[in-house]
């Protein structure tokens, strides 16, 4: 019977051991299960570290108003380029020419003897240009006569004459325009400058200049001897016919048969650079010698 009660309490010894066990190891569980638990709620907590992501917002805010200011500055830019493109076109329109200008003219030399100047549109640009003629010398030859253009638009021209004029000088007179006022041609408007070139005891040589370019020409056809005596005379006329301004040289001879004078009148016009016949002379007479202006109605002095 001893043995039966012992080994009954060995079994529940045994029992009770297992219990233990049992609790043990649910112990350990719940242990484990809260550990785990608390190994979730630290990664929950890290979540919960969203909050720190409010700081990374707000770089990316800072970044965006850098990028604002940077396209601000690049229209500013882009602004300042397009004015500064604006002045440059102004300046360069203000300070263009005007159709007709020429090089720079070289400063007149000092000891220059000048015969006349005279204000004359040669251009025909609008506004009056200077033709001056001069010498070189006190006793010149041929070359040392000029005529020289200064433009109202900047530069021009200075022509040494290729004669001598003795015992004449060179004067410049003034400036008439000859030819078509409807179709001036490819020269334009360009008027003619009467230059005296020659003289003798009653007579002066005259010769018409035309700035073609920026070269100074004379005018084929244009040299024509004015004055007179007591059987003859000859003079210059300007007059408008039939939408073109003509030059017209007047010649008077005295027939001795008929006792008259008999006055031919011979008209020009232009075709670019030289002097074309207008029509027929004009032939008719008179008892009387007619007087006249060497240079009648051109608006130029005469000789």
């Amino acid at each position: 019977m001893r043995s039966r009660a012992v080994a009954s309490m060995v079994v529940l010894a045994l029992g009770v051991s297992a219990c233990s066990r049992d609790d043990a190891s649910t112990s350990t569980s719940s242990t484990s299960s809260t550990s785990t638990s608390s190994s979730t709620s630290v990664p929950a907590t890290t979540t919960s570290s969203a909050t720190t992501t409010s700081p990374a917002a707000t770089t990316t805010s800072s970044a965006t108003t850098t990028t604002t200011t940077t396209s601000l500055a690049a229209a500013t830019t882009t602004s300042s380029a397009a004015t500064t493109t604006t002045s440059l076109a102004a300046t360069t329109t203000t300070t263009t020419l005007p159709p007709g200008a020429c090089g720079a003219l070289g400063v007149l030399a000092p000891g220059i003897i000048e015969s006349a100047a005279q204000l004359i549109d040669v251009d025909a640009d609008g506004f009056a240009d200077t033709v001056r003629s001069y010498t070189v010398s006190a006793s010149p030859v041929a070359g040392d006569w000029h005529l020289r253009v200064e433009l109202a638009a900047g530069g021009g021209v200075d022509l040494a004459l290729p004669f001598d004029p003795a015992p004449a000088g060179v004067t410049v007179l003034g400036g008439s325009y000859i030819g078509s006022n409807v179709d001036p041609g490819p020269t334009g408007a360009r008027p003619a400058i009467f230059v005296t070139v020659g003289a003798g005891a009653s007579a002066s040589a005259v010769a018409l200049y035309r700035l073609v370019g920026c070269a100074l020409l004379p005018v084929t056809g244009g040299e024509f001897v004015v004055g007179g005596g007591v059987m003859h005379t000859e003079h210059l006329r300007c007059e408008g016919v039939a939408g073109t301004s003509l030059l017209v040289y007047v010649t008077t001879q005295y027939d001795d048969v008929a006792a008259l004078h008999e006055i031919i009148q011979t008209a020009y016009t232009r075709s670019d650079n030289t002097l074309t016949a207008f029509g027929v002379p004009a032939i008719a007479t008179s008892p009387t010698l007619p007087v006249n202006d060497l240079i009648d109605n051109c608006g130029v002095d005469s000789p």
